[in-house]
């Protein structure tokens, strides 16, 4: 599905609010990698409009890396989504204006890793800060 975008202000907004909700849903079910439809289709819907944006999304690039972020936190690594976590760590990766992105992608990798829940996860000393 190919995703056409008539006003990038509101499809980053959009995007903000995607991800506020993605980080409601891990306050409230901290686990990351579930097969929860609601929370995997808002994740895909972020990257959609992410990759539709184009030279867009350069705007307040740091802020649409947390979006990324969450996303990635949703599809919970290779062992659940694997296309979509690499593809998630592909596009952090690849936003060169905001160091913090590298960072965020460094840490999924890590994330996904552990068990336990989100909250038990982050607060690793490994993560990178």
């Amino acid at each position: 599905m190919q995703v056409h975008i008539f006003n990038p202000f509101l499809a980053s907004r959009l995007n903000n609010w995607r991800a506020i909700r993605l980080y409601i849903r891990l306050i409230e079910e901290p686990m990351w990698g579930l097969y929860d439809g609601s929370r995997f289709v808002c994740a895909v819907d972020l990257c959609r409009t992410y990759a539709a944006l184009g030279a867009e999304r350069d705007f307040l690039g740091a802020e649409k890396s947390v979006g990324l972020y969450l996303a990635g936190v949703v599809f919970g690594g290779p062992s659940m989504y694997a296309h979509e976590s690499e593809w998630v760590v592909q596009q952090l990766e690849q936003i060169k204006k905001y160091p913090i992105a590298r960072r965020l992608a460094q840490n999924l990798r890590v994330i996904w890793a552990q068990k336990g829940n989100y909250w038990d996860a982050i607060r690793l000393p490994s993560l990178v800060t």
